[in-house]
């Protein structure tokens, strides 16, 4: 869904900037991630958590990319490290965990970032291919690499989230 999202804004965004632009893709991945989490825990988050979750990790990068803070190489990485620790940090705040599974959600959830987005990385590396032969199957291994980043980050917060809900049926 969240990819579905992403390509809807990304053309008038950029359109809008006259010129490439990522931020967007912090606002559809917050969403789409977000949207996830609440309707696994939707009985204890309301609609915040997802609008949260959109505007942290989206907002972190769209400093990074108005501001110029970094040289463009490293910006999308750094403004994901910035993000995903904002919004693990706030998600703790929010939910008012205990300490321990607190500090497993934050962990959990900022290396599940990371992974995702690295996951998604891995496509820099099949760009450069080139063959007109593995044109499709490239392509079906690009599509494969941006859809693992949500499973990548559903497999790696999985225990921890379950462990929430487990705390809140108490």
């Amino acid at each position: 869904m969240g990819i579905i999202f992403s390509l809807i804004i990304s053309s008038a965004v950029e359109s809008i900037f006259k010129r490439p632009v990522q931020f967007y893709l912090g606002h559809t991945m917050g969403f789409s991630i977000g949207l996830a989490q609440w309707f696994l825990l939707r009985k204890a988050l309301g609609i915040s958590w997802i609008i949260g979750s959109c505007l942290i990790m989206g907002g972190g990068m769209f400093l990074f990319e108005w501001l110029n803070l970094v040289s463009e190489f490293y910006q999308l990485p750094i403004s994901v490290l910035v993000g995903a620790f904002s919004l693990a940090l706030w998600q703790v705040f929010y939910l008012k965990l205990s300490k321990s599974i607190a500090l497993r959600w934050m962990f959990s959830g900022f290396i599940a970032w990371v992974m995702s987005v690295f996951s998604v990385f891995l496509i820099n590396y099949t760009m450069q291919i080139k063959s007109i032969e593995l044109n499709l199957v490239i392509a079906t291994i690009n599509l494969l690499l941006i859809l693992s980043g949500g499973i990548f980050h559903g497999i790696l917060t999985f225990y921890p989230m379950k462990k929430i809900v487990d705390a809140m049926d108490k």
